[in-house]
């Protein structure tokens, strides 16, 4: 039996407070104000003016709820945006609304970094109840995933997801297949999760197993088995239904539908271009960000091989069940984004504590795995846990470099410089999110996240484009397929036009690397008489 370390949990929460204030310089960094958030980070720019129209009030009480909690941009659940709109309400309390940069740290801090750590513990805790010193090992590792680290610098939902779904699997592994009072907690939290994002879904698995489990211990005994798996589904979808409170808005209902529909698509799909799916377009975020294809198997195996000891043999089936549903998913059905394979990709890694010995005599070693067996595979994770801190070196330094010769803010420069005469004057100015437009009290501006056409540049009547150059690069790309063949031909012919600097309309007043600015025919006429304002 191996005796509990009253150090351990200390030692911990310690390690995590210190993780925790670190990430505040990085944090800080390149966020003065909201253009420089969209320019390096797009989703960052776009939930940003979601939580501050939330907390915007109205003219009455009611109106004031209602625009908090049906804000109309249901991509993410009300959890994620409903914690960063009261952060912001308490910023504004203390007189500091009007500092942008400390907005999006704490964001950052509160949202992402600490929900993360707190993730990170109780997978630790599942693997070894913070009895030795494995726990801080296991912790350690799970933290210096590039994975880790790159979700903790943006304000996005995945620090949530990682928190809620540890916590699921800590109560269906707390409740050890009892199907009692942490049975349902864990539906709970499944319910929040769902409503935070539709990860939960792939928990089916994982609840069936406990199920299942149940079901063979009892030997037959179904009636329990349906009641339970009833009651969970109830509590969940009641859960989900409280925590995603527009949904009792029949506009909000209808309007999320719609968002569903249109995620759903996009996830299996892309973004006006099909993007690639399978295991080779994965491969190399799955390096960069999570090791190589050996340290990934050997993950894979170990929680394997952990159902093979009694011991283990639980948590390592629901690690499993959670996995394998998630993963088949990001892999083959969706597109792969790193964010999306992380909440069980964690869990899985947990389970290099089953390499550790819980003990330090030497017999404990020789339990399981062969003891040179064993320490091949611990050279071979401490190799890669190397090669991982060399990456997050990488991702620290670009961090806090990225607006050293950043070229975005060079272009936006240059091209203000050219329309100097215009500053006075009101102009309407589209610009690609990649690129850098701060506010300008004279102008007014607006993005889309959608591939161009003429029929919209028209429409909306700009009288300055200003265009990123890998932007129109990606979508003539040979290679690139739209998903509907008749717009993306519009889209290639509009970029077509952009690349050769002869949109119909506009004329090219500059372009770098990085961008092209374009005014219209009308404001190059009359204000830049020296130009030939050719089309």
């Amino acid at each position: 039996m191996v005796h509990k370390n009253r150090l351990i949990l200390p030692f911990l929460l310690g390690i995590a407070l210190l993780l925790f204030c670190l990430a505040i310089l990085p944090n800080r960094q390149a966020s003065e104000n909201l253009a420089m958030v969209t320019m390096l980070e797009p989703d960052e720019g776009v939930v940003i003016p979601v939580m501050q129209r939330m907390i915007s009030g109205g003219a009455t009480l009611k109106q004031t709820l209602a625009r908090f909690i049906v804000y109309e941009y249901y991509y993410y659940g009300l959890p994620f945006f409903g914690l960063g709109a009261l952060l912001m309400l308490a910023l504004r309390g203390l007189g500091l609304e009007g500092n942008f940069a400390l907005m999006m740290l704490v964001l950052r801090q509160i949202l992402s970094v600490l929900p993360t750590l707190a993730g990170l513990l109780v997978l630790t805790y599942i693997q070894d109840q913070f009895k030795t010193w494995r726990s801080i090992a296991i912790f350690l590792f799970l933290a210096i995933i590039p994975a880790t680290l790159r979700n903790a610098f943006w304000l996005h939902p995945d620090g949530l997801v990682i928190f809620f779904s540890a916590m699921v699997l800590y109560f269906l592994w707390k409740d050890n297949h009892q199907l009692g009072k942490h049975f349902y907690w864990a539906a709970a939290f499944c319910g929040v999760l769902t409503a935070t994002k539709l990860v939960c879904l792939y928990f089916f698995l994982a609840v069936l197993l406990c199920l299942i489990w149940y079901l063979a211990k009892r030997q037959g005994n179904w009636k329990q088995v349906i009641k339970a798996g009833s009651l969970f589904i109830s509590l969940m979808l009641l859960v989900f239904l409280f925590a995603n409170a527009f949904l009792f808005s029949k506009y909000g209902r209808t309007q999320y539908l719609y968002t569903l529909q249109g995620q759903t698509s996009w996830l299996a799909e892309g973004y006006g271009v099909v993007y690639a799916k399978g295991l080779a377009a994965a491969l190399p975020i799955l390096k960069q960000d999570y090791g190589s294809a050996g340290f990934i198997l050997l993950a894979l195996a170990l929680t394997t091989f952990g159902i093979w000891r009694e011991r283990s043999r639980f948590h390592s089936a629901l690690i499993l069940a959670w996995f394998l549903p998630l993963s088949i998913s990001v892999f083959f059905f969706t597109h792969f984004k790193y964010q999306y394979w992380l909440p069980v990709a964690l869990p899985l890694y947990s389970s290099f504590a089953l390499l550790l010995p819980e003990k330090t005599e030497s017999s404990a070693l020789k339990r399981g795995i062969p003891f040179v067996v064993r320490m091949g595979l611990i050279v071979f994770v401490l190799i890669q846990g190397f090669l991982f801190l060399k990456i997050d070196q990488t991702i620290i330094k670009k961090r806090f470099g990225a607006l050293e010769g950043n070229a975005t803010i060079a272009f936006y420069k240059e091209s203000m410089l050219r329309l100097g005469r215009l500053q006075d004057k009101p102009q309407k100015v589209y610009y690609d999110y990649r690129l850098y437009f701060p506010p300008n009290k004279e102008w007014s501006a607006g993005t889309n996240y959608d591939l161009l056409n003429y029929a919209y540049i028209q429409e909306n009547k700009f009288t300055i484009l200003m265009l990123s150059a890998q932007r129109i690069a990606d979508y003539l790309n040979p290679a690139a397929v739209g998903i509907d063949p008749g717009k993306f031909a519009e889209n290639q012919l509009f970029y077509s036009d952009a690349k050769a600097g002869r949109i119909t309309g506009y004329h090219l007043l500059y372009r770098d690397q990085n961008g092209l600015l374009f005014i219209s025919q009308e404001v190059c006429l009359t204000d830049f008489p020296e130009e030939t304002c050719s089309q």
